[in-house]
């Protein structure tokens, strides 16, 4: 079948129609050929448009990667100190927390390190990373978890452009209790470098 032509009678603006739609003098239908040549220059243009705006940033544009392990001396309630050590996986969204506290508070074992693991989160958008673990520690028979098992949520924000250090631990009553309103907040602040 061969497709039909211009028909005389059609002024040189109208055009073609066919099921209501307008149509080509070609009978209405691009050629596969035509089609597959179209969206082959089209993908090849975008292609290299991207390719060429990848390489317009500046090379300290990204902030670099924090390093695998963190160490070092942190304020503790102002008056003391715990040693922290945090070792990120090779994931970049895990890690291993050592935590050694110079005073309990009623709610640590002074002297005696806890180790848990915990998450990283990334914020570049405000050149940050987010470090968290859920510590268990044994009962502080002095404290105001009295018998039980505390609970320790420990939350530390550290700045990708320097390596200050600002968080804290909210304590809870309880094995593995992680919510609700805690019994205190512990605050940590320093530097933990490489």
């Amino acid at each position: 079948m061969t497709a039909p032509r211009l028909s005389a009678h059609r002024t040189a603006g109208e055009s073609r129609r066919c099921h209501g739609r307008p149509m080509c003098d070609t009978g209405g239908h691009t050629s596969l050929r035509a089609r597959h040549q179209a969206g082959s220059t089209l993908a090849a243009f975008a292609l290299a448009a991207l390719t060429a705006l990848t390489g317009l940033g500046c090379e300290g544009d990204a902030p670099a990667p924090p390093p695998a392990r963190l160490a070092g001396t942190l304020s503790f309630e102002v008056r003391d100190s715990a040693d922290v050590v945090l070792e990120l996986a090779a994931d970049g969204r895990s890690l291993r927390v050592t935590l050694e506290t110079t005073a309990s508070h009623g709610l640590l074992p002074a002297g005696s390190p806890l180790v848990a693991d915990g998450r990283v989160a990334a914020f570049p958008e405000a050149s940050g990373v987010l470090y968290t673990a859920k510590l268990q520690g044994p009962a502080q028979p002095d404290g105001p978890c009295g018998a039980e098992p505390v609970s320790l949520a420990l939350s530390l924000h550290r700045s990708l452009d320097d390596a200050m250090v600002l968080g804290g631990m909210a304590a809870y009553c309880g094995h593995d209790r992680y919510d609700g309103v805690p019994v205190r907040i512990l605050r940590l602040a320093g530097e933990l470098g490489p």
